[in-house]
């Protein structure tokens, strides 16, 4: 009788595991704004094969820091994960060997599976989020790879997670990173700017 119990609760624990898992949230609606350093801004959404909610942002980067604020409204307040990809055209005029992202929400996130797509050879360290002045913040710090010239394209994305909110609004703010040729080249720049200021 004892063995017929057992092998009863073992057969009912190996169906419960066939059961379909309580869904996370979906994602139902988005909406972003930039500021005056992004510009032709665009965006899609949906869901892919394996039920994860994604945003692919299209931009153009002309100045650093630039800042994307996003309103994400889900279904219900359970877990939702949001793919986010950004295919953003370097506009700045210089080249760029790195591009630092920060995220910066409300409540408490997770961040992971941060890549670049294109181009080759780049790397990614995601850190925190922490708390800071009421703000959960995390970073993102891509690293070349190969560097992207002034009118070429960096492909990236990252996951964030979050839960307990129906709508959440949170912050992208990105700072591509000058190739140390670049960075002397606008150093040089600003000093030759301070000295016809001085003059004037």
């Amino acid at each position: 009788m004892r063995r017929e119990i057992v092998a009863g609760l073992l057969l009912g624990l190996g169906a419960w595991q066939l059961l379909p898992r309580s869904a996370g949230a979906n994602i139902v609606g988005y909406s972003c704004s930039a500021d005056s350093s992004i510009s032709d801004l665009g965006y899609t959404w949906g869901k892919d094969s394996s039920g994860d909610n994604w945003l692919n942002i299209t931009s153009a980067e002309s100045a650093a820091p630039a800042q994307i604020d996003y309103t994400v409204t889900t279904d219900t307040a359970n877990d939702p994960t949001l793919i986010i990809g950004n295919d953003v055209n370097n506009d700045t005029g210089f080249t760029w060997t790195g591009y630092d992202v920060t995220v910066s929400m409300n409540n408490p996130f997770t961040l992971s599976s941060a890549l670049v797509s294109t181009p080759a050879g780049w790397s990614a360290i995601v850190s925190g989020p922490t708390l800071i002045l009421g703000q959960y913040v995390g970073t993102i710090d891509y690293t070349a790879g190969t560097p992207i010239p002034d009118g070429n394209e960096l492909d990236f994305q990252y996951t964030l997670s979050f839960s307990s909110f129906l709508s959440y609004s949170f912050t992208e703010t990105v700072v591509p990173v000058p190739e140390p040729a670049s960075l002397g080249l606008l150093a040089l720049g600003a000093v030759a700017l301070l000295g016809r200021r001085k003059r004037a």
